[in-house]
């Protein structure tokens, strides 16, 4: 994966671009951990903040999640969502249906 260092995109557009390109085209399936932010710069050349830049480009497009601590995944449908996200939330994950359950039966 290369960048170029003289065209007029920002390299962090370039990075986020390549990442999306991969995406689509099937190198990493939805719910599958993408490499490091290291590990990605040092892929690409540049500085961790430059790939940082990028990834949160992209999840602020819908195309990645991160989790702290366990790292950043490819976006997939809500089914899947919930799975990863299953261990982080436990079972504190249904609180607010219910609630809203509890609460239309007390207005009946």
């Amino acid at each position: 994966m290369q960048i170029n260092p003289g065209a007029a995109e920002f390299p962090h557009r370039q990075i986020a671009a390549q990442l999306t390109t991969r995406i689509r085209r099937g190198d990493w399936a939805p719910g599958e951990r993408l490499p490091s932010i290291p590990a990605m710069a040092e892929m690409f050349g540049v500085a961790k903040q430059t790939v940082q830049r990028a990834v949160d480009q992209l999840r602020v497009e819908g195309v990645l999640i991160t989790k702290p601590g366990s790292g950043t995944y490819v976006r997939g449908t809500r089914r899947r969502l919930n799975r990863l996200s299953r261990g982080r939330y436990g079972g504190f994950r249904g609180y607010h249906t219910d609630l809203a359950a509890r609460y239309r039966q007390q207005l009946v």
